[in-house]
C-alpha cells in the first residue's frame, strides 16, 4: 500500500461554508499505477523573496482557482476571490467570495453553488494566520449587494502561510531544524474550531536524500496526539517538480512547490490554473 499523500497542505477556503474546514483527512491508495498530476504553470526556481507574510504583503485582491476530478469524468471546479484589507499592524479584514460548478463528462454544468466569508485575519511574524469567520454566505443563489449572509458561528482556522515564488500558499509545511532543498523534517499544524467544535491536526514529512516518513496526528486539545495514519521510510526521489515515491511496485508522482524553509503539497486529483494558491492581482 502506497500513501499517495498522507496529509496534504492546504486549507480548504472555498467549499460549502457549512463544510469549510481544513482538508487533512488522510488519504490512502491501494497499489496506484503511476500517475502524473498537471505540471505547474509558472516557474518552480526560488526567488530571494522572503517566505513567511507580512500583512501589508496580503494587502488587496487575491484569485484561487481548483478543480476536482470525480468519478465518472465528472469535474467540481472553484473560482475564489479575496479582498484584503489592513486594519492594524498584525491584522486584516477579508472578504472571500467563490464560485463552485460541477460538470459532467459532456462539459455540462450540472449544478452551480455561490459561497461568500466576512471575517478578520491576525498574523504572527512566524506566519502563523488566525482567520475569524464572520459571516457567511451558501447558497444556489448568485450573491448580490442584497443577498443575506448568516453567522459565522464561530468558525476559526489557525494555519500557517507562505510565499513560494510571489504565490500565497495556505496551510504550508515549514521546515523543522537544518536542512537544505528538500531534505529534513517538515512539519503543518492546524487548529480549527467553531461554537460546536474544536480539533488540531499535525502531519510530519521527514526527507532523506533518497526515502520519505509520514504521520498524521489529531487532538482535541492541542496536548495528547492520537497518530491516525502513517507511512515510510519508503523509496522516494525528488525530481525538481514531483516527489516520486515506491511501494509495493507502485511509483506515483506528488507534485509539490518548496522555497527555502517553505513546503506545499497539493491534494492528489486536484489541478489548478493559480498553481493551488492566491494569486495577486
Amino acid at each position: 500500500m502506497i500513501l499517495a499523500l498522507l496529509f496534504a497542505s492546504g486549507c480548504d477556503t472555498g467549499s460549502s461554508a457549512g463544510d469549510d474546514k481544513t482538508d487533512t483527512t488522510p488519504t490512502t491508495t491501494e497499489t496506484p499505477a503511476a500517475t502524473t498530476p498537471s505540471t505547474p504553470t509558472s516557474p518552480t526556481t526560488p526567488t530571494t523573496e522572503s517566505t513567511i507574510p507580512t500583512i501589508d504583503s496580503l494587502v488587496g485582491t487575491w484569485d484561487l482557482q481548483t478543480c476536482d476530478a470525480l468519478r465518472g469524468g465528472n469535474t467540481h471546479t472553484t473560482t475564489r476571490e479575496m479582498e484584503i484589507t489592513k486594519t492594524g499592524p498584525t491584522t486584516a479584514t477579508f472578504i472571500m467570495t467563490a464560485t463552485s460548478v460541477d460538470k459532467d463528462s459532456a462539459g455540462a454544468v450540472v449544478d452551480t453553488w455561490y459561497m461568500g466569508q466576512k471575517g478578520t485575519f491576525s498574523l504572527t511574524t512566524e506566519g502563523i494566520l488566525t482567520k475569524s469567520v464572520l459571516e457567511i454566505y451558501d447558497s444556489r443563489d448568485p450573491l448580490t449587494a442584497s443577498s443575506t449572509w448568516d453567522d459565522g458561528e464561530g468558525m476559526t482556522q489557525v494555519y500557517p502561510i507562505g510565499f513560494i515564488n510571489s504565490i500565497l500558499y495556505d496551510g504550508v509545511y515549514y521546515r523543522q531544524g537544518s536542512g537544505t532543498g528538500l531534505t529534513g523534517t517538515w512539519k503543518l499544524l492546524i487548529h480549527e474550531g467553531d461554537d460546536y467544535y474544536e480539533e488540531f491536526t499535525r502531519g510530519t514529512i521527514t526527507l532523506t536524500s533518497d526515502t520519505i516518513t509520514q504521520l498524521s496526528e489529531e487532538s482535541d486539545d492541542g496536548t495528547t496526539w492520537t497518530v491516525t495514519a502513517s507511512f515510510g521510510p519508503a523509496p522516494c526521489t525528488v525530481t525538481t517538480t514531483f516527489l516520486q515515491i515506491t511501494s509495493s511496485g507502485a511509483t506515483q508522482e506528488i507534485l509539490y512547490y518548496q522555497q527555502g524553509n517553505c513546503l506545499f503539497l497539493p491534494r492528489t486529483g486536484e489541478t489548478s490554473t493559480t498553481n493551488f494558491g492566491w494569486v495577486k492581482r
